[in-house]
């Protein structure tokens, strides 16, 4: 039959004995629960054992301690060998348990190897001392993402003004090099090609064709990030474009070709949604105004056919791909 020997009885020989442990680290506070047979170790013997192994605190509290190891020693009634076991059972504040179990020809072995268990699970680099963990409060493990710069590409596709009397199509491809972090100052910078394919334009005058061919460039100095997957930057933006122009009178709508520069800085504000640790999806809306903008006219300069508005808007959604 186990009899039951509590080791808060024995506090006042551990306080008896000094403590030491490693500069900066408090020692860890523990509380033991011992069960043997009278043919085992007793109480104070196993923790006096345990004290030569390693350093902590006692304390008779389970909530102010770290872990509470219950120690069970045992002799196998029907005679069979091994003839003794050992089970240690550590349990947490937070009630989470682990139970590991050892076994021997006797008893004496037996608490030594629990003994050494013990110890090993009290050593400086597994030790934690977690506070007591509220019942209304779960744990929640934290995240912590470290800053790091990334190369990746970028497609987008979607619609502009201020190249037609309608709405416009465009294309984005950037080459983007962006600081994956989850701090504010997250900066990004893009580099790219854009096209836009402008509407035909037809009024009295005639009818005109717009397409701009040209570089594509932003800079986004912070992300606010709403969670771990989502976040959105502001961002200037500039587009240095070769404007080419055709069109004509009713007669001939392909009578005058030309070329020239477009160009437009602007603000956008761009939302990316983490897909997997290479890709992300994202949309944008950019507000943008026109530096360089001509009057297209019809052989009566008195009748202009299309002059770019002085402020335009861009929306598009695309894609990204991390690939360092």
């Amino acid at each position: 039959m186990l009899a039951w020997r509590p080791l808060w009885a024995v506090g006042f020989l551990g306080a008896m004995q000094p403590l030491t442990a490693e500069a900066g680290e408090p020692a860890p506070r523990v509380r033991f629960e011992f069960h043997a047979p009278a043919a085992c170790p007793g109480a104070h013997e196993f923790l006096a054992n345990v004290r030569e192994k390693a350093v902590f605190e006692l304390v008779d509290s389970a909530e102010r301690a770290s872990r509470t190891f219950v120690v069970t020693l045992s002799e196998r009634a029907d005679g069979a060998a091994p003839a003794f076991l050992g089970e240690l059972r550590v349990v947490t504040p937070r009630g989470t348990a682990s139970t590991r179990a050892v076994s021997g020809v006797n008893c004496a072995e037996v608490a030594e190897a629990v003994a050494v268990i013990i110890a090993i699970d009290l050593a400086p680099e597994n030790r934690e001392e977690p506070g007591p963990v509220p019942a209304d409060r779960p744990a929640r493990p934290v995240s912590v993402t470290k800053a790091r710069w990334r190369w990746a590409a970028a497609a987008d596709f979607g619609f502009t003004s201020a190249v037609a009397s309608a709405i416009s199509p465009q294309a984005r491809l950037a080459l983007v090099l962006r600081r994956e972090s989850s701090e504010l100052f997250s900066p990004e910078f893009r580099a790219g090609f854009a096209y836009v394919d402008g509407r035909t334009t037809v009024n009295q005058g005639g009818s005109l064709e717009l397409g701009l061919y040209g570089l594509a460039l932003e800079a986004c100095p912070v992300a606010f990030r709403f969670s771990r997957r989502l976040a959105v930057e502001p961002c200037a933006s500039a587009l240095l474009a070769l404007r080419h122009a055709s069109g004509g009178p009713p007669s001939n709508p392909e009578a005058e070709q030309s070329n020239g520069w477009w160009v437009d800085v602007g603000m956008l504000a761009r939302a990316s949604l983490a897909l997997s640790e290479a890709w992300w999806l994202e949309i944008s809306t950019e507000g943008f105004a026109v530096l360089v903008r001509d009057r297209f006219y019809t052989f009566s300069p008195g009748i202009t056919l299309f002059e770019p508005p002085a402020a335009g808007v861009r929306v598009a959604i695309g894609l990204g791909l991390h690939f360092w």
